[in-house]
């Protein structure tokens, strides 16, 4: 029976946990649509923060080293955040 409260709770916030990465990328999806309501220097950040800012270039066929850092960082992030997980889960097994 307890093995069940910990599964459910483990599912709990495993969709927590997905929902917030949802919001992020939702967030970074429109965070450019804002842009014009604050100053140029605030626009050019959330701009630079965008997918889609980045996505343009590559749908077009161009490939700016900018844009690839940006998504290299995200996929570096991930890397991280998964190593940190395995490690979690070795240490508490």
């Amino acid at each position: 029976m307890a093995g069940d409260v910990e599964m459910a709770a483990a599912n709990v916030v495993t969709l927590l946990v997905y929902a917030a990465l949802g919001a992020v990328f939702l967030l970074l999806w429109v965070i450019n649509w804002v842009g014009p309501f604050f100053g140029p220097r605030t626009q050019a950040v959330l701009e630079y923060l965008s997918i889609t800012t980045h996505l343009d270039d590559f749908t077009r066929g161009i490939i700016d080293t900018r844009h690839l850092v940006y998504y290299v960082s995200f996929i570096a992030f991930g890397i991280v955040l998964a190593h940190q997980s395995v490690a979690s889960h070795r240490w508490r097994a």
